[in-house]
């Protein structure tokens, strides 16, 4: 994070920079590293550990570690002791000998830094600066403490590194949580283990639903674009030294970074190095998202490639909805009703398996509006920005082809005339009542298509605005609910067949 952004008191943030600079004095490192010694306590004062600070060009370390046993400073001393200065400092600096650490970097016209630290005191935060949720605890082993009750309670406990158990859980799915139920893959249908606690590090949880939040953002790097996102969001600073939504041009939200649009010019900020399967959107209302973008999400939601997508803007969900091979890190699958997930799940399955475009959009674009639904408002505003996106014209033609309607009979094509007379909202709800009378419950009706030869006549945009159609869709609830079928749902939006938007389909889904 940039030095600017932390709350470090002035004089040490004095030493911090001097330090970069060209005439620095030897007496500026010793400065530093007395104010940093000056805030250890207790134990971490102790004979075996040490404060270290190691200068590589443009950047240095600032460590607390502990010495293994038999080591000593000594040990650089003597013959070859610029060889064996590097070997002990090398050995300090072993993953598991330090205990704080912050690495500072001079960037032309800033210093940033990164750190971590093992322990679990807050005089190392408060010597940075900065919020513990800005703090990265390194976090070795994970702990689960279980219990078998029956005539009597037996304790067990089962352990992982956090590699470990990230491949486990998240990868290959041999480790498996139901409710406060722990099961392995290889125990078939045995016992599951009642789970207790969570110990991760130094930090313990008695709700599972918080670890596994926790750990799926911890461990995918999301908590730095959850920073970066929140930094974006924030009121201005006087001074200008930090970059806000609210006195840009224009921000815009690309695969790999944000681009902050001034009157002086842009300046980028760069996503965290997530995998490339990991599509993590910022897009808000004062966030534009960029079509290739939207286009690289859409195209990985048609082709089912196995993809995550994130918005900054919240935790990951403990339970995240799946969806094929496409996971909706922020919308727990818990919190959408089972009737809901047939219908985005069928309506899915049925879009990756058509060959044409018409249907497989219009199908989406259904999946992604009932989406919206049990999402936070920043990820409604990045599905919606995604729908007016990909709209143009179907590469396939101005036909609807017969393949395209292969397989269950979830589709049904209606000309435009359906909602052009008499009164729509009723004929919809007698369509409904039909499909129900058949046992259908999910159907997209999509409306602008010749019955017989599926060619695409579509709606002038201009006689059908977005009043009308919310107009029919209310009444079309309305008449459900009079009919006692309130459990049911329905939805109508406009599909745009060209660039320019003069011609549009329409579709209605009831699930």
């Amino acid at each position: 994070m940039p030095l600017s952004e932390s709350s470090m008191d002035e004089m040490t943030t004095d030493r911090v920079r001097s330090i970069f600079e060209d005439d620095a004095a030897e007496h500026y490192v010793k400065d530093l590293l007395g104010l940093f010694c000056d805030t250890l306590e207790g134990r971490q004062r102790s004979e075996d550990k040490y404060a270290m600070l190691v200068y590589l060009e443009g950047q240095y370390l600032l460590a607390h570690a502990r010495a293994e046993r038999g080591m000593s400073l000594q040990e650089g001393i003597g013959e070859e002791g610029e060889e064996q200065e590097i070997k002990l400092i090398k050995r300090f600096l072993d993953v598991d000998n330090i205990l704080s650490a912050a690495l500072f970097e001079d960037k032309r016209d800033k210093v940033e830094f990164s750190h971590f630290t093992d322990s679990g005191s807050d005089s190392f935060r408060q010597f940075l600066g900065v919020n513990e949720q800005h703090l990265n605890y390194r976090r070795k082993t994970i702990q689960l403490v279980c219990y078998y009750r029956g005539l009597r309670e037996y304790p067990c406990k089962f352990e992982f590194t956090t590699e470990e158990f990230r491949d486990k859980w998240l990868r290959d799915g041999d480790v498996m949580f139901s409710g406060d139920k722990l099961q392995f893959a290889s125990d078939g249908a045995g016992r599951p283990h009642e789970i207790d606690e969570i110990r991760w590090g130094n930090n313990t949880y008695n709700s599972i639903q918080e670890f596994k939040s926790s750990f799926r953002e911890e461990t995918l790097g999301l908590s730095i674009d959850r920073d970066k996102y929140e930094s974006l969001h924030s009121i201005p600073s006087e001074d200008g030294g930090s970059m806000s939504v609210y006195d840009a041009d224009e921000v815009v939200d690309r695969r790999r970074r944000v681009d902050v649009i001034q009157e002086g010019g842009t300046t980028v900020i760069e996503k965290s190095d997530t995998p490339d399967n990991l599509h993590v959107i910022y897009s808000s209302e004062h966030i534009r998202m960029d079509s290739s973008f939207a286009e690289d999400i859409f195209a990985d939601l048609a082709h089912e490639n196995d993809v995550q997508i994130y918005h900054a803007s919240e935790s990951p969900a403990a339970k995240a909805l799946e969806l094929g091979d496409t996971t909706f890190l922020n919308i727990s699958e818990d919190e959408v009703s089972p009737e809901l997930r047939e219908f985005l799940s069928s309506t899915y399955d049925h879009a990756v398996n058509r060959t044409g475009e018409t249907v497989r959009k219009c199908l989406l674009n259904s999946m992604l509006q009932v989406l919206k639904k049990p999402a936070e408002p920043q990820l409604e505003t990045a599905f919606h920005q995604i729908i007016n996106i990909y709209s143009g014209n179907p590469a396939d033609g101005a036909t609807v082809s017969t393949k395209e309607n292969e397989g269950e009979n979830i589709v049904e094509y209606k000309n435009k005339q359906f909602l052009e007379s008499g009164d729509p909202a009723k004929d919809i709800l007698e369509e409904i009542k039909t499909e129900q009378q058949k046992g259908v419950d999910t159907k997209v009706f999509m409306w602008g298509f010749t019955e017989q030869s599926r060619e695409i006549d579509g709606f002038p945009s201009q006689s059908w605005n977005d009043d009308r159609i919310a107009g029919i869709e209310q009444a079309v609830r309305e008449y459900l609910s009079e009919e006692g079928m309130t459990s049911r749902e329905f939805m109508m939006q406009p599909i745009n067949l060209d660039g320019s938007g003069d011609r549009m389909a329409i579709t209605g889904v009831f699930f």
